[in-house]
């Protein structure tokens, strides 16, 4: 059996966390070990599901708190478990866990990049920062990953694997029976519903999409906001749309049945700053619904005729008219374009499984992307 240990942030409901969910529902639990360390006190949303799958979670605390506390605790969490692999999903802030994995002579050390964030963006000592994190990083590593073209570029040069976000396309396909379903029960039958899911951070710019709300509402009072995820920001969020008189907003908050959501929508819409690749964009598309996003997401998530993108410059009106051109479009279905099968769970399980492999056999891989 091979034992991978994935390090993140927390088990909650951002894109990541799903990620290495999919993955793990399909792997062959028989000859693949995935486990947890999580950067939290607190029991994530998602703990529970991966612990069912036969996982382990470790909480660990904060390095910048507790610097020796943490060295200690994962030197003890790497020797007792006995892993073959150190997957860690914080980009260039990877060097830490990785540094003392190799320390640990752990074989196989990954560095996966899940945001855009180019080595050039920022003032110069956060140019600088980040340079030497992602170098140390790089050092450290015997692997680099990258969900997207854009977020290898923290890598520079150097070669990284490409890893999709992949999904369950099936399990995203528009079902008619739900939409009914769902919708009753939230008792939105007869309005024009307004979906987003997508973890409450500031990067999502929820902010905006309630401004862009209000400006809607004014014309059109039966459209709902149906905010699906949880964060950070989720107080401020429902504070600013009671501020904004916003009566039609329903705050979902986390669920594992992402997909029943989108069924009960019109249309999707996510102003996000920036993406690394954008799970839940994908997973409209392939549910058939019209997805409006700014036009800072990656090419590789725009898979069909149905994903328009629109500029964060661009004021609230223009944002608003592009909901609006989307209303009584039929949701029909949908038509995606080849490299979708990029994106089928199934499919890329395979490929991580290969990788794992391959790099413990110390051979490489052959599916290479470099930027």
């Amino acid at each position: 059996m091979i034992r991978i240990l994935h390090i993140c942030a927390a088990m909650n409901d951002g894109g990541v966390e799903r990620m290495i969910m999919n993955y793990l529902s399909v792997v062959d639990r028989g000859q693949i070990q995935f486990d947890f360390v999580v950067h939290s006190t607190k029991v994530g949303f998602l703990e529970a599901r991966a612990e069912k799958l036969g996982s382990k979670i470790y909480h660990v605390p904060a390095k910048s708190r507790h610097p020796f506390t943490y060295f200690r605790t994962m030197k003890r969490i790497y020797k007792e478990g006995g892993y073959d692999i150190v997957h860690c999903h914080q980009g260039h802030k990877s060097v830490y866990p990785l540094l003392i994995a190799k320390w640990c002579h752990i074989p196989v050390r990954i560095a996966h990049a899940h945001v855009n964030m180019n080595r050039k963006n920022g003032n110069i000592l956060q140019r600088v920062f980040r340079y030497f994190e992602a170098y140390l990083t790089e050092t450290c590593s015997t692997l680099l990953m990258a969900c997207s073209s854009g977020a290898g570029k923290i890598w520079g040069e150097k070669h990284f694997t490409l890893i999709p976000d992949a999904i369950d396309l099936d399990k995203f396909s528009f079902s008619g029976e739900i939409r009914d379903k769902v919708r009753k029960e939230m008792s939105v039958d007869d309005n024009f519903v307004i979906g987003c899911v997508g973890r409450m951070v500031e990067s999502k710019n929820h902010e905006r999409l309630l401004q862009i709300m209000e400006k809607l509402q004014t014309s059109y009072p039966y459209a709902v906001l149906l905010l699906v995820g949880s964060g950070p920001l989720e107080g401020k969020l429902k504070e600013s749309a009671a501020k904004r008189k916003l009566d039609k907003i329903i705050f979902a908050g986390s669920c594992e049945n992402v997909a029943a959501y989108l069924n009960a929508c019109d249309v999707f819409v996510l102003p996000t700053l920036t993406e690394g690749f954008g799970m839940a964009i994908l997973e409209a598309q392939i549910n058939g619904l019209e997805t409006i996003t700014s036009d800072v997401v990656p090419e590789e998530v725009l898979v069909s005729e149905r994903i328009h993108t629109l500029s964060l410059t661009a004021d609230d009106e223009e944002w608003v008219k592009a909901i609006v051109s989307t209303m009584g479009r039929p949701r029909g279905e949908v038509i995606l374009n080849p490299k979708i099968d990029l994106y089928d769970i199934r499919v890329q399980a395979d490929k991580l499984v290969g990788v794992y492999r391959e790099a413990l056999m110390g051979r490489g891989c052959d599916d290479i992307e470099q930027d």
